[in-house]
């Protein structure tokens, strides 16, 4: 009973949508929000161990289609969380960003890759050092096992090539996937190890470039529900 109402519900929703929106009617704007990871390369290690450089951040940007062409302009806000060596050597990106997609395949397609470029500014602060020590316990007492600093300078301005598809789940709705890779201009995160019980020291930079991956979703506008969007979407919950 409850698989009918929804399908009712959806029903109506789309069919009040389509009334609303031509068919034909091309996108002109798009909203997406996403989160994704993102993997520092590291410039200099001499650590014979793992070293932690992933991070985690999210986006949300609008999106302007230009007329008859294959070309969009985007703008917004994300925040990306950086770290080298563990969490105690981080720094997290406020950053406002403008890029551009060219997108390679007509807009009926339901796959669209695309590629493009992307610029940020920074609006946090750029510098930060600490000392953090790790100890263990051994024997019948604790002993000092690592002695660490840091020196960080987050990139004001950062640039990254990107590539990724939209694969659309509906006529105004598709999940996008990203691949981009940033470059941080006038960047470092310089770590310092100490191994006491080793008497060993090590370094490892990194000039803040990175992969990130993201995954997320997108709505196009004007907002449309066809009438085979309403029919898979019936077909997929009686289904359940």
């Amino acid at each position: 009973m409850k698989r009918q109402v929804l399908a009712c519900v959806f029903v109506l929703t789309g069919l009040l949508l389509a009334q609303a929106q031509p068919e034909g009617e091309n996108r002109r704007w798009a909203l997406y929000g996403g989160a994704g990871s993102s993997f520092q390369t590291i410039s200099h290690n001499d650590y014979p161990g793992s070293v932690k450089q992933s991070g985690i951040g999210w986006s949300l940007h609008a999106e302007y289609y230009l007329p008859d062409e294959p070309f969009s302009i985007k703008a917004g806000y994300s925040c990306e969380k950086l770290t080298l060596w563990d969490e105690n050597v981080g720094t997290s990106l406020n950053q406002l960003n403008l890029g551009g997609r060219w997108y390679m395949l007509p807009s009926h397609y339901l796959v669209q890759p695309f590629a493009g470029v992307d610029a940020f500014i920074h609006m946090g602060s750029l510098n930060e050092q600490g000392i953090f020590e790790s100890w263990v316990y051994r024997g019948s007492e604790w002993v000092k096992d690592y002695e660490n600093s840091y020196s960080i300078r987050a990139p004001r301005f950062s640039v990254a090539p990107v590539i990724g598809l939209d694969v659309y789940l509906f006529s105004c709705m598709a999940l996008q996937l990203g691949y981009g890779y940033s470059i941080g201009l006038d960047s470092h995160f310089d770590v310092y190890v100490r191994n006491c019980q080793a008497n060993r020291d090590y370094v490892i930079r990194s000039k803040g470039n990175r992969h990130v991956m993201s995954i997320g979703l997108k709505l196009n506008f004007p907002f449309r529900f066809s009438e085979s969007d309403t029919n898979n979407l019936i077909d997929w919950i009686l289904g359940l």
